[in-house]
């Protein structure tokens, strides 16, 4: 893998993970902003409204494990826990596939 290959690597998952994070701040900022207090009786519309937030990141995580996952049997890179990992927390199974990706293609260039 050369460099710019791997450049395109992480400025592609930089992205998707500022995409993912910034998505979850102005949704919970305007959820705090339009309904400002909890003792106003809205507790279902509020507890609705910020569990919107979980499910924006967890569908962002499954695209990321989909896209790391294509680019894994693309540099034939075998390891399943990357995956997993990218599920439940995307910054840590990128980081995990940036790891795994560059100690590669270090061995490849060797």
């Amino acid at each position: 893998m050369t460099n710019n290959q791997f450049r395109t690597l992480i400025n592609k998952y930089a992205i998707l993970i500022f995409i993912g994070y910034s998505a979850t701040f102005l949704i919970s900022t305007v959820i705090q902003r339009l309904i400002p207090s909890a003792n106003t009786g809205n507790t279902d519309i509020i507890g609705i409204l910020s569990s919107l937030t979980w499910i924006i990141q967890l569908i962002i995580n499954i695209i990321a494990a989909i896209l790391i996952s294509k680019d894994m049997k693309k540099l034939n890179i075998k390891n399943n826990l990357i995956i997993v990992m990218t599920v439940l927390y995307s910054l840590i199974g990128i980081t995990m596939f940036f790891i795994t990706t560059n100690g590669k293609s270090n061995n490849a260039s060797t």
